[in-house]
Protein backbone atom coordinates (compact mmCIF):
# COMPACT_ATOMS: atom_id res chain seq x y z
CA UNK A 1 0.00 0.00 0.00
CA UNK A 2 1.31 3.10 -0.55
CA UNK A 3 1.78 5.90 2.45
CA UNK A 4 1.00 9.55 1.81
CA UNK A 5 1.92 10.50 5.54
CA UNK A 6 4.84 13.24 5.65
CA UNK A 7 7.66 11.80 8.37
CA UNK A 8 8.40 14.47 10.56
CA UNK A 9 11.58 16.71 9.62
CA UNK A 10 12.97 19.87 11.61
CA UNK A 11 14.23 22.93 9.95
CA UNK A 12 18.33 22.97 11.40
CA UNK A 13 19.15 26.37 9.88
CA UNK A 14 19.56 28.28 6.80
CA UNK A 15 21.20 30.85 4.97
CA UNK A 16 21.00 33.04 1.71
CA UNK A 17 22.44 31.54 -1.29
CA UNK A 18 21.65 33.80 -4.76
CA UNK A 19 18.63 35.98 -5.35
CA UNK A 20 15.69 35.09 -3.53
CA UNK A 21 17.49 31.33 -2.73
CA UNK A 22 18.03 29.97 0.76
CA UNK A 23 20.52 26.62 1.37
CA UNK A 24 18.56 24.52 4.27
CA UNK A 25 19.36 22.34 6.25
CA UNK A 26 16.84 19.54 7.61
CA UNK A 27 17.23 16.11 9.84
CA UNK A 28 14.94 13.59 9.64
CA UNK A 29 14.86 10.39 11.67
CA UNK A 30 16.58 7.57 10.16
CA UNK A 31 14.61 4.56 9.97
CA UNK A 32 16.44 0.92 10.18
CA UNK A 33 15.96 -0.14 6.30
CA UNK A 34 16.20 4.19 5.04
CA UNK A 35 16.72 3.78 1.20
CA UNK A 36 19.75 5.63 -0.28
CA UNK A 37 19.27 8.71 -2.05
CA UNK A 38 20.82 8.93 -5.96
CA UNK A 39 22.16 12.06 -7.07
CA UNK A 40 19.11 14.07 -9.02
CA UNK A 41 16.08 12.84 -6.91
CA UNK A 42 13.82 14.38 -4.74
CA UNK A 43 11.99 14.60 -2.01
CA UNK A 44 8.21 16.16 -1.28
CA UNK A 45 8.56 19.16 1.50
CA UNK A 46 5.02 19.79 4.00
CA UNK A 47 4.55 23.04 5.45
CA UNK A 48 1.69 22.00 7.84
CA UNK A 49 -1.64 24.04 7.12
CA UNK A 50 -0.27 25.51 3.74
CA UNK A 51 0.64 22.34 1.40
CA UNK A 52 3.56 20.26 0.21
CA UNK A 53 6.07 20.50 -3.05
CA UNK A 54 9.14 18.98 -4.59
CA UNK A 55 12.25 19.82 -3.92
CA UNK A 56 15.74 18.11 -4.76
CA UNK A 57 18.82 17.10 -2.71
CA UNK A 58 21.58 19.23 -2.45
CA UNK A 59 23.56 16.57 -0.06
CA UNK A 60 21.64 13.12 0.79
CA UNK A 61 20.48 12.30 4.24
CA UNK A 62 23.57 10.75 6.32
CA UNK A 63 23.73 8.89 9.00
CA UNK A 64 21.73 10.69 11.72
CA UNK A 65 19.36 12.52 8.49
CA UNK A 66 20.84 15.62 8.20
CA UNK A 67 20.51 17.03 4.45
CA UNK A 68 20.17 19.74 2.54
CA UNK A 69 18.73 21.25 0.03
CA UNK A 70 18.31 24.28 -2.05
CA UNK A 71 15.12 26.40 -2.13
CA UNK A 72 14.37 29.71 -4.09
CA UNK A 73 10.99 31.70 -2.90
CA UNK A 74 8.63 31.50 -5.60
CA UNK A 75 5.37 30.73 -3.80
CA UNK A 76 3.10 30.86 -1.32
CA UNK A 77 4.32 27.11 0.07
CA UNK A 78 8.11 28.60 -0.46
CA UNK A 79 7.09 32.11 1.39
CA UNK A 80 5.84 30.30 4.15
CA UNK A 81 9.05 28.22 4.72
CA UNK A 82 11.03 30.70 4.61
CA UNK A 83 9.47 32.78 7.22
CA UNK A 84 9.83 29.70 9.87
CA UNK A 85 13.23 30.06 12.16
CA UNK A 86 15.26 26.91 13.05
CA UNK A 87 13.48 23.97 15.27
CA UNK A 88 10.33 24.35 12.70
CA UNK A 89 8.82 20.89 12.26
CA UNK A 90 7.84 20.31 8.47
CA UNK A 91 6.66 17.14 6.74
CA UNK A 92 8.75 14.91 4.67
CA UNK A 93 8.50 12.11 1.66
CA UNK A 94 10.99 10.45 -0.19
CA UNK A 95 13.03 10.00 -1.98
CA UNK A 96 11.36 9.63 -5.61
CA UNK A 97 12.68 9.39 -9.03
CA UNK A 98 15.31 8.15 -10.80
CA UNK A 99 18.27 9.68 -10.58
CA UNK A 100 21.26 10.71 -13.11
CA UNK A 101 23.33 7.54 -14.37
CA UNK A 102 26.22 6.14 -12.65
CA UNK A 103 29.58 7.73 -13.60
CA UNK A 104 31.76 4.73 -14.48
CA UNK A 105 36.02 4.81 -13.55
CA UNK A 106 37.19 6.26 -16.70
CA UNK A 107 34.43 8.25 -17.80
CA UNK A 108 34.86 11.71 -18.56
CA UNK A 109 31.11 13.22 -18.28
CA UNK A 110 30.31 17.04 -18.87
CA UNK A 111 27.63 18.51 -16.47
CA UNK A 112 25.76 21.80 -17.93
CA UNK A 113 23.65 23.70 -15.22
CA UNK A 114 21.15 26.28 -15.65
CA UNK A 115 20.35 28.33 -12.46
CA UNK A 116 19.05 26.48 -9.93
CA UNK A 117 19.75 23.80 -11.95
CA UNK A 118 22.79 23.11 -10.46
CA UNK A 119 21.20 21.98 -7.13
CA UNK A 120 20.51 18.34 -8.52
CA UNK A 121 23.86 17.84 -10.27
CA UNK A 122 25.40 18.77 -6.52
CA UNK A 123 24.78 15.63 -5.03
CA UNK A 124 26.63 14.00 -8.41
CA UNK A 125 29.49 16.18 -8.24
CA UNK A 126 30.20 15.50 -4.50
CA UNK A 127 29.75 11.72 -4.93
CA UNK A 128 32.45 11.08 -7.81
CA UNK A 129 36.27 10.79 -7.68
CA UNK A 130 36.69 11.10 -11.53
CA UNK A 131 37.45 13.44 -13.92
CA UNK A 132 34.59 15.96 -14.58
CA UNK A 133 33.76 19.22 -16.07
CA UNK A 134 31.06 21.68 -15.35
CA UNK A 135 29.71 24.81 -17.18
CA UNK A 136 27.47 26.93 -14.78
CA UNK A 137 25.50 29.58 -16.31
CA UNK A 138 22.90 32.57 -14.35
CA UNK A 139 21.32 35.25 -15.28
CA UNK A 140 23.92 37.65 -13.05
CA UNK A 141 26.30 36.90 -10.81
CA UNK A 142 23.61 37.43 -7.85
CA UNK A 143 21.63 34.80 -9.56
CA UNK A 144 24.27 31.97 -8.92
CA UNK A 145 23.90 29.83 -6.06
CA UNK A 146 25.65 27.14 -4.15
CA UNK A 147 28.44 29.64 -3.77
CA UNK A 148 30.31 27.68 -0.60
CA UNK A 149 30.06 24.19 -3.20
CA UNK A 150 31.62 26.18 -6.32
CA UNK A 151 34.48 27.75 -4.21
CA UNK A 152 34.99 24.05 -2.96
CA UNK A 153 34.68 22.44 -6.32
CA UNK A 154 36.82 24.27 -8.02
CA UNK A 155 39.79 22.80 -6.91
CA UNK A 156 38.58 19.40 -8.12
CA UNK A 157 37.38 19.87 -11.40
CA UNK A 158 37.17 22.05 -14.32
CA UNK A 159 34.35 25.07 -13.68
CA UNK A 160 33.14 27.42 -16.67
CA UNK A 161 31.09 29.98 -14.87
CA UNK A 162 28.92 32.44 -18.03
CA UNK A 163 26.48 34.90 -17.17
CA UNK A 164 23.61 36.56 -19.73
CA UNK A 165 24.20 39.72 -18.22
CA UNK A 166 28.00 40.53 -17.64
CA UNK A 167 29.46 41.51 -14.16
CA UNK A 168 32.47 42.62 -11.89
CA UNK A 169 35.10 40.00 -12.96
CA UNK A 170 32.76 37.85 -15.15
CA UNK A 171 31.77 39.05 -18.29
CA UNK A 172 28.89 38.17 -20.69
CA UNK A 173 28.39 34.93 -22.47
CA UNK A 174 26.42 32.01 -23.42
CA UNK A 175 26.73 28.47 -22.22
CA UNK A 176 27.02 27.70 -25.50
CA UNK A 177 29.83 28.91 -26.85
CA UNK A 178 30.98 27.15 -23.31
CA UNK A 179 29.60 23.84 -24.92
CA UNK A 180 31.06 23.95 -27.95
CA UNK A 181 34.70 25.04 -26.37
CA UNK A 182 34.20 21.49 -24.52
CA UNK A 183 32.55 19.42 -27.04
CA UNK A 184 35.72 20.64 -29.89
CA UNK A 185 38.31 19.62 -27.10
CA UNK A 186 40.77 16.16 -28.04
CA UNK A 187 38.47 14.03 -25.33
CA UNK A 188 35.30 14.63 -26.22
CA UNK A 189 32.80 13.77 -23.39
CA UNK A 190 31.79 10.31 -22.86
CA UNK A 191 28.35 11.41 -21.22
CA UNK A 192 26.42 14.94 -20.90
CA UNK A 193 24.20 15.62 -18.02
CA UNK A 194 22.23 18.71 -17.84
CA UNK A 195 19.52 20.46 -15.35
CA UNK A 196 18.55 24.02 -15.62
CA UNK A 197 15.95 25.83 -17.67
CA UNK A 198 14.07 23.29 -20.73
CA UNK A 199 15.36 25.51 -23.67
CA UNK A 200 18.87 25.81 -22.49
CA UNK A 201 18.26 22.13 -22.14
CA UNK A 202 17.13 21.48 -25.33
CA UNK A 203 19.53 23.81 -26.73
CA UNK A 204 22.26 21.97 -25.19
CA UNK A 205 21.11 18.63 -26.57
CA UNK A 206 20.82 19.70 -30.11
CA UNK A 207 24.27 21.27 -29.63
CA UNK A 208 25.63 18.07 -28.41
CA UNK A 209 23.74 16.07 -31.29
CA UNK A 210 25.22 18.28 -33.55
CA UNK A 211 28.86 17.65 -32.85
CA UNK A 212 28.12 13.92 -33.27
CA UNK A 213 27.39 13.22 -29.82
CA UNK A 214 24.79 10.02 -29.43
CA UNK A 215 21.39 10.89 -28.09
CA UNK A 216 21.77 7.92 -25.74
CA UNK A 217 24.71 9.60 -24.18
CA UNK A 218 22.60 12.52 -23.32
CA UNK A 219 20.87 13.18 -19.74
CA UNK A 220 18.13 15.64 -19.00
CA UNK A 221 16.14 16.35 -15.84
CA UNK A 222 12.68 17.26 -16.33
CA UNK A 223 10.35 19.90 -14.12
CA UNK A 224 7.28 18.85 -14.17
CA UNK A 225 4.07 19.65 -11.71
CA UNK A 226 4.82 16.91 -9.33
CA UNK A 227 2.11 16.40 -6.81
CA UNK A 228 1.90 12.94 -5.06
CA UNK A 229 5.64 11.68 -6.32
CA UNK A 230 4.09 8.42 -6.51
CA UNK A 231 2.20 8.23 -9.51
CA UNK A 232 -1.43 8.79 -8.59
CA UNK A 233 -2.32 12.55 -9.25
CA UNK A 234 -1.52 12.41 -13.04
CA UNK A 235 -0.29 15.78 -13.32
CA UNK A 236 3.58 14.96 -14.24
CA UNK A 237 2.99 12.79 -17.82
CA UNK A 238 5.66 13.35 -20.10
CA UNK A 239 4.54 11.70 -23.06
CA UNK A 240 2.72 8.09 -21.16
CA UNK A 241 5.54 8.60 -18.74
CA UNK A 242 4.84 9.62 -15.28
CA UNK A 243 8.20 12.38 -14.28
CA UNK A 244 8.00 11.48 -10.57
CA UNK A 245 8.87 7.75 -11.03
CA UNK A 246 10.58 7.48 -14.39
CA UNK A 247 12.71 10.82 -13.88
CA UNK A 248 13.36 13.45 -13.42
CA UNK A 249 16.23 12.39 -15.30
CA UNK A 250 15.51 11.34 -19.01
CA UNK A 251 17.75 10.37 -21.21
CA UNK A 252 17.54 12.43 -24.68
CA UNK A 253 16.44 9.61 -26.86
CA UNK A 254 13.61 8.26 -24.56
CA UNK A 255 12.83 11.62 -24.52
CA UNK A 256 11.86 11.68 -27.95
CA UNK A 257 10.57 8.49 -28.23
CA UNK A 258 7.90 9.65 -25.42
CA UNK A 259 6.89 12.90 -27.08
CA UNK A 260 6.95 11.11 -30.27
CA UNK A 261 4.12 8.55 -29.39
CA UNK A 262 2.25 10.98 -27.44
CA UNK A 263 2.07 13.24 -30.18
CA UNK A 264 4.29 15.97 -28.46
CA UNK A 265 6.83 17.89 -30.55
CA UNK A 266 10.19 18.20 -29.47
CA UNK A 267 13.17 20.48 -31.38
CA UNK A 268 15.76 18.53 -32.77
CA UNK A 269 18.80 19.98 -35.05
CA UNK A 270 19.57 23.33 -36.71
CA UNK A 271 19.87 24.58 -39.78
CA UNK A 272 24.07 24.84 -41.13
CA UNK A 273 23.83 28.76 -40.81
CA UNK A 274 20.96 29.06 -38.95
CA UNK A 275 20.91 28.65 -35.48
CA UNK A 276 18.17 27.27 -33.34
CA UNK A 277 15.56 26.33 -36.56
CA UNK A 278 12.74 24.55 -36.09
CA UNK A 279 12.43 20.84 -35.92
CA UNK A 280 9.33 19.46 -34.78
CA UNK A 281 8.30 15.69 -34.43
CA UNK A 282 5.05 14.08 -34.57
CA UNK A 283 3.10 10.97 -34.21
CA UNK A 284 -0.02 9.03 -34.34
CA UNK A 285 -2.14 6.55 -35.90
CA UNK A 286 0.15 4.65 -37.45
CA UNK A 287 2.56 7.43 -38.91
CA UNK A 288 5.17 9.77 -38.09
CA UNK A 289 5.08 13.35 -39.20
CA UNK A 290 8.38 15.87 -38.93
CA UNK A 291 9.29 19.26 -39.48
CA UNK A 292 13.00 18.91 -40.26
CA UNK A 293 15.40 21.60 -40.86
CA UNK A 294 17.53 20.98 -43.66
CA UNK A 295 20.81 22.68 -45.56
CA UNK A 296 22.60 21.36 -48.45
CA UNK A 297 24.70 18.35 -48.76
CA UNK A 298 23.96 15.05 -47.69
CA UNK A 299 24.06 15.51 -43.67
CA UNK A 300 20.52 16.82 -43.63
CA UNK A 301 19.17 13.58 -45.35
CA UNK A 302 21.16 11.39 -42.83
CA UNK A 303 20.43 13.30 -39.92
CA UNK A 304 16.35 13.11 -41.12
CA UNK A 305 16.60 9.60 -41.52
CA UNK A 306 18.22 9.00 -38.43
CA UNK A 307 15.65 10.54 -36.76
CA UNK A 308 13.07 7.94 -38.57
CA UNK A 309 15.25 5.34 -37.27
CA UNK A 310 15.34 6.64 -33.89
CA UNK A 311 11.66 6.83 -33.53
CA UNK A 312 11.64 3.23 -34.51
CA UNK A 313 9.38 3.85 -37.93
CA UNK A 314 12.12 3.64 -40.22
CA UNK A 315 10.18 0.84 -42.16
CA UNK A 316 6.55 2.34 -42.34
CA UNK A 317 4.55 4.43 -43.82
CA UNK A 318 5.81 7.88 -43.22
CA UNK A 319 5.04 11.49 -43.83
CA UNK A 320 7.36 14.19 -44.05
CA UNK A 321 6.43 17.82 -44.10
CA UNK A 322 8.00 20.84 -44.68
CA UNK A 323 11.91 20.49 -45.80
CA UNK A 324 13.57 23.71 -45.14
CA UNK A 325 16.41 24.95 -47.14
CA UNK A 326 18.67 27.76 -46.50
CA UNK A 327 20.23 28.71 -49.34
CA UNK A 328 18.01 31.57 -49.88
CA UNK A 329 17.92 31.86 -53.60
CA UNK A 330 16.92 29.81 -57.10
CA UNK A 331 19.09 27.51 -56.26
CA UNK A 332 17.20 26.64 -53.07
CA UNK A 333 13.71 26.82 -55.39
CA UNK A 334 15.55 24.34 -57.92
CA UNK A 335 17.37 21.95 -54.77
CA UNK A 336 13.39 22.17 -53.49
CA UNK A 337 11.46 21.22 -57.16
CA UNK A 338 14.65 18.40 -58.62
CA UNK A 339 17.54 17.50 -56.27
CA UNK A 340 15.84 17.42 -52.84
CA UNK A 341 13.39 14.90 -53.70
CA UNK A 342 15.32 12.38 -55.63
CA UNK A 343 18.00 12.73 -52.88
CA UNK A 344 15.88 12.06 -50.53
CA UNK A 345 14.05 9.08 -52.05
CA UNK A 346 17.21 7.21 -53.04
CA UNK A 347 18.30 7.44 -49.53
CA UNK A 348 15.31 6.61 -47.96
CA UNK A 349 15.23 3.31 -50.17
CA UNK A 350 12.21 4.12 -52.05
CA UNK A 351 10.39 5.28 -48.43
CA UNK A 352 9.63 8.42 -50.06
CA UNK A 353 8.23 10.08 -52.95
CA UNK A 354 7.64 14.01 -53.83
CA UNK A 355 4.18 15.31 -53.75
CA UNK A 356 4.24 18.49 -54.45
CA UNK A 357 6.96 21.27 -54.19
CA UNK A 358 5.57 24.78 -53.66
CA UNK A 359 7.41 28.26 -55.09
CA UNK A 360 9.79 29.94 -52.88
CA UNK A 361 8.35 32.01 -49.66
CA UNK A 362 10.03 33.45 -47.08
CA UNK A 363 11.01 30.71 -44.33
CA UNK A 364 9.87 31.07 -40.49
CA UNK A 365 13.70 32.41 -39.71
CA UNK A 366 15.82 35.01 -41.71
CA UNK A 367 17.40 33.09 -45.04
CA UNK A 368 14.96 30.15 -45.25
CA UNK A 369 12.96 30.08 -48.78
CA UNK A 370 12.05 27.15 -50.61
CA UNK A 371 9.76 24.38 -49.07
CA UNK A 372 9.20 21.07 -50.51
CA UNK A 373 6.26 18.75 -48.67
CA UNK A 374 6.66 15.41 -49.09
CA UNK A 375 4.94 12.22 -47.93
CA UNK A 376 4.99 8.07 -48.53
Amino acid sequence: MIDLTPRPMRLLECYDDGEAARHFSFAIEPLADEPVVQPGQFFMLAVPGVGEAVFTYVSPPDADGRFSALIRQTGTLTAALFALAPGAVLGYRGPFGRGWPAVEPGERPLLVAGGCGLAPLAGLIDSTDGELQLIYAARNRAYQVLARERARWRGRLRLVETLDQGDDGLPQGSPLEALAWALDEAQVPTKVLCCGPEPLMLAVARRCIDQGLAASRIWLSLERRMHCGVGLCGHCYIGSSYACLDGPTYRYDEYLRLLAASGQFAVVGRLQRVADALSQVQAGGGHIQAVGAVADGDQPFQRMLALLQLLGVADQPAQLIGMLLDEGSAQADRAGRHVLGDALAGRAGGLFRVARVDQAVPGPAPGLVGRAALWA
